[in-house]
């Protein structure tokens, strides 16, 4: 797409329309930017931001022509001026930018379904339709495109997911190109809004990057209106979401063989896929956000292990208590909340000052991390036990006392960020529906996929 674009901004009030321009920074997140000015009164409030100041959608014009929403606008920096003409400029970021229609309730049920080709998704994805035929002496003599491909499946609350697979002939002037094309089509069980489908593109692309170990940038997303009642033999309306502020490498998807999983590797196929992923939508978005801080776009050691850990420490203490150990904390809670309600308010504040509970049968946090290790290496893996104690030391020093300092043991705080990254990545894809056996099956055999993966313990 065009790095930079022209657009227009009306305005309701009498102050006059904004004109201005907008692009996406070239750095690794490819955040939107914005500017715009306009002439205003001779009285006018010079600071004044009109459509832009309630971070509501804005629509205007992009190139003063193609209907356009810019989401969630940000004012960074205003600026007056009252050289000749009073006038007012603006400067700010906003999170994405819908070509082709124009939407003022991000929240109001409009779209039908979703479409999009994404890097990470085909890499999962892996189609190859293209069969070329050699000769003896291994020169190709022709290239057969195998028949298009659609598998369909139906995930509850989510929608009717189509994939189609086909190969695609381009010709140039002086050379031709063939490759395999990946469309990933939702059509949702309901109309959904803006929101809610931004949501779900922007977990869905991470997800698959997650599962082939790669983030590339995001791809555009076509939005989907239904047809008017009134004509409904006319195209359906489609609109061009691109989503800016995602994190993105550069580069080529990895080569299958470094890649953590890819379909018809196990059982996880994509229905089984989509259905583990909407039953827990919002904590696996939580882990797969983590684990690729961590793993690739963290600046520090520091930033790495505190971006994950507070998410590894919810997850097994969610995880890995018994039921002995549940039954206690729900008694404790149910004691705590009666006393709570007692009618005396110094009855509750002397329980408070001189209760105490001896003999707790919640677990320590180093017994959960250990019960983590416990099961992950019964599906064949090897991290050694003591990490238990040496993260959830690394854990009270990070977040009770001075963080990480020089002339401390590097290598020892890179191989605890590393174990958790990795203990993270590991029950994440188990709740995916992953066979860890194949993984670690495939980490032992093939150094390189799991290698990229950062395995911590050799």
């Amino acid at each position: 797409m065009q790095t930079e674009r022209w657009i227009y901004f009306p305005e309701e009030s009498e102050d006059g329309a904004w004109t201005g321009r907008i692009w996406s920074d070239a750095n690794a997140m490819g955040q939107w930017r914005f500017e715009a000015i306009r002439i205003v009164e001779e009285n006018a409030f010079p600071y004044a931001t009109g459509v832009f100041g309630k971070a509501a959608p804005v629509i205007g014009l992009v190139d003063f022509e193609k209907k356009a929403t810019l989401v969630r606008p940000l004012v960074e920096r205003v600026e007056p001026g009252n050289h000749h003409f009073p006038r007012t400029k603006l400067a700010g970021s906003f999170q994405a930018f819908l070509e082709g229609t124009c939407v003022d309730d991000e929240n109001e049920a409009l779209f039908a379904s979703v479409s999009f080709e994404s890097r990470s998704f085909s890499a999962w994805y892996g189609s190859d339709l293209i069969r070329p035929t050699r000769d003896d002496q291994f020169r190709t003599r022709s290239i057969d495109l195998a028949e298009p491909s659609v598998d369909t499946c139906v995930v509850d609350s989510l929608g009717t997911v189509e994939v189609a697979s086909y190969g695609q002939f381009s010709r140039g002037d002086d050379e031709h190109s063939l490759r395999t094309r990946t469309v990933f089509r939702l059509r949702f069980e309901e109309l959904r809004s803006l929101s809610y489908v931004m949501d779900v593109c922007v977990g869905l692309e991470s997800l698959f990057g997650f599962l082939v170990g790669y983030r590339p940038p995001m791809p555009v997303f076509q939005l989907l209106k239904p047809r008017p009642k009134e004509d409904p033999q006319s195209p359906e309306p489609i609109s061009g979401l691109r989503i800016g502020g995602a994190y993105a490498l550069e580069g080529k998807a990895p080569h299958p063989l470094e890649r953590l999983h890819m379909r018809g590797r196990d059982g996880a196929s994509l229905e089984v896929l989509l259905k583990a992923y909407m039953s827990a939508r919002v904590s696996l978005d939580s882990r797969i956000h983590a684990i690729q801080y961590s793993k690739w776009f963290g600046a520090t050691l520091n930033d790495q292990f505190a971006a994950v850990m507070p998410v590894f420490e919810e997850l097994v203490k969610a995880r890995f208590k018994n039921d002995s150990e549940l039954s206690y904390e729900h008694l404790a809670q149910a004691f705590w909340a009666y006393v709570d309600e007692a009618p005396d308010p110094d009855l509750v504040e002397f329980a408070k000052k001189h209760l105490d509970v001896k003999d707790k049968k919640s677990p320590g946090l180093p017994a959960l991390i250990g019960r983590a290790i416990e099961s992950i290496n019964a599906e064949g893996f090897s991290f050694e036990e003591l990490l238990a104690k040496r993260i959830n030391k690394r854990r009270a020093e990070m977040f009770h006392t001075t963080p990480f300092k020089s002339g401390e043991n590097l290598a020892g705080f890179y191989e605890e960020k590393l174990a958790i990254t990795d203990l993270l990545m590991l029950l994440t894809l188990k709740d995916l529906g992953v066979s860890l056996p194949v993984v670690a099956k495939g980490s032992a055999t093939d150094y390189h996929r799991f290698s990229r993966q950062q395995r911590a313990i050799p």
